[in-house]
């Protein structure tokens, strides 16, 4: 399958005082955790673009509101825990027809998320802390289609052929990935071998209730492209 990318170059711009420092983390292939200074209340402005650098007009920009999982940031595996997400957006905007977008921030306690998407690719997140040291300049960043996965079941008795919508199912280390999925992130079965499209590029877990009482579960990695997974219901 061949990803549609989209490029974001994101630059933050924020008035007022006293300054606060807000850390920026990035879930996209080679790319390091990545920090930007800003001040609470802010605007943050940035543009953008589509693979051959055109202006991806129409895109959707979120922020929301989350805040570290036990009221402080800590450490599982020596990693920093995610904040837990706001179901809804706390500001949104769209970008225009040359690309380009501003989107006023609220003043907030702990953590946001800054995330960027369009109909047929999946949201880009920017983790944002007011803790974490300042770095100036933008940030260019691609978005791509995502992961399509294939799951064959084996032995699956009478599950039934049928259209089932699997996104409040999949998980990953952040969230559940309700949010971040595309609307048209489906699966479609055909006997017992289904498929879900434009999923995130990282860990996730699937987690499946089918008619008649078959759960499926399984840890995936995700990689670019199409990901196929045999799953042996009868043996769990």
């Amino acid at each position: 399958m061949s990803g549609r990318s989209i490029v974001i170059l994101l630059g933050v711009i924020f008035i007022g005082t006293p300054l606060v420092l807000i850390w920026l983390f990035v879930r996209a292939p080679a790319i390091d955790r990545v920090t930007v200074g800003a001040q609470p209340g802010g605007v943050a402005r940035g543009i953008v673009r589509d693979a051959r650098g055109e202006p991806a007009a129409g895109a959707t920009i979120e922020a929301f509101l989350a805040q570290p999982i036990g009221g402080e940031r800590e450490l599982e595996n020596d990693v920093e825990r995610p904040p837990e997400l706001a179901r809804r957006p706390c500001a949104e905007t769209i970008a225009g027809a040359d690309g380009t977008f501003e989107l006023a921030l609220p003043a907030g306690d702990g953590f946001y998320v800054l995330g960027a998407r369009t109909p047929t690719t999946v949201r880009a997140e920017r983790w944002l802390s007011l803790l974490d040291p300042p770095r100036s300049e933008p940030l260019a960043f691609e978005l791509r289609s995502g992961a399509r996965v294939i799951v064959v079941l084996r032995n699956a008795g009478d599950v039934p052929q049928g259209l089932y919508d699997l996104s409040v199912v999949i998980q990953s280390g952040l969230m559940r990935m309700k949010e971040a999925l595309p609307s048209t992130s489906r699966g479609t079965f055909r006997g017992t071998e289904f498929s879900i499209e434009s999923l995130p590029v990282c860990p996730v877990r699937l987690a499946l209730d089918l008619p008649g009482g078959v759960h499926v579960e399984r840890e995936l990695v995700l990689a670019f492209g199409e990901n196929r997974v045999t799953i042996d219901v009868a043996a769990r």
